[in-house]
């Protein structure tokens, strides 16, 4: 301010001063977060940054914290009326949580979908989610697979980053509304699927374009600030 005001520059901030004055909104999940697989009369956490992380691209509403959940297994997760293909056909989700395989269907190295729906599915957990809170579920689980492996690392890492947004910015009502993302590395997805009816490496050895879905005996509680 000090040069401004030795060239000539008048203040136009706040109160006749050289600053503007404007407020934050500074979001993200707290290292202390982690999730709980409740397995018969013992449950194990698994903290958020390490084995698991939430997805800092939706942040989760505060309602669907600290209540244990039913989990069901839905293949990939995804819906293509063109393909006639809906991983939510005949299961009911409503207030469970879902747990879905990363990545689109494939079959003998080939997509099973057309582009749009590879386009809109591949890579996006958000179009994951959405279909899965449409279909009234309260949460969604992405095992993992090579490529989340691959830069497990990294995820890990971004998944701890704040977001800076203004106020005037900030969408209240759309993270009301937002249901938790948690994504889990190998020794997670293996833990979580012990002794159920498909374990994870069947799952993901077997790589079935449609895989059976079914409702896990174990269940599940986000824990997360």
């Amino acid at each position: 301010s000090e040069e401004l005001e030795k060239y000539g520059v008048l203040p136009y901030g706040d109160s006749g001063s050289y600053f503007q004055d404007f407020k934050m909104i500074v979001t993200g999940i707290r290292g202390e977060s982690n999730v709980e697989f409740i397995k018969g009369d013992g449950s194990e956490a698994f903290q958020h940054g390490e084995s698991v992380y939430y997805s800092s691209r939706s942040l989760p509403s505060n309602k669907f914290k600290n209540i244990e959940y039913d989990l069901v297994f839905a293949g990939y997760g995804v819906f293509s009326e063109d393909d006639n293909y809906n991983s939510y056909e005949n299961i009911d989700v409503a207030n469970k949580v879902v747990l879905v395989i990363n990545g689109t269907p494939m079959a003998d190295g080939e997509e099973v979908l057309n582009n749009e729906t590879v386009k809109k599915y591949k890579n996006s957990s958000t179009a994951k989610a959405e279909l899965a809170k449409n279909n009234g579920a309260v949460g969604l689980i992405i095992l993992s697979d090579q490529q989340i492996m691959r830069y497990w690392d990294y995820y890990k890492r971004f998944s701890k980053i704040k977001s800076y947004k203004l106020k005037d910015e900030f969408n209240f009502e759309e993270i009301e509304n937002n249901i938790p993302v948690l994504f889990l590395n190998e020794e997670t997805s293996i833990s979580l699927l012990e002794n159920e009816i498909q374990d994870y490496n069947s799952l993901i050895e077997n790589n079935l374009p449609n895989p059976k879905s079914f409702l896990l005996k174990n269940k599940l509680k986000f824990n997360y600030e």
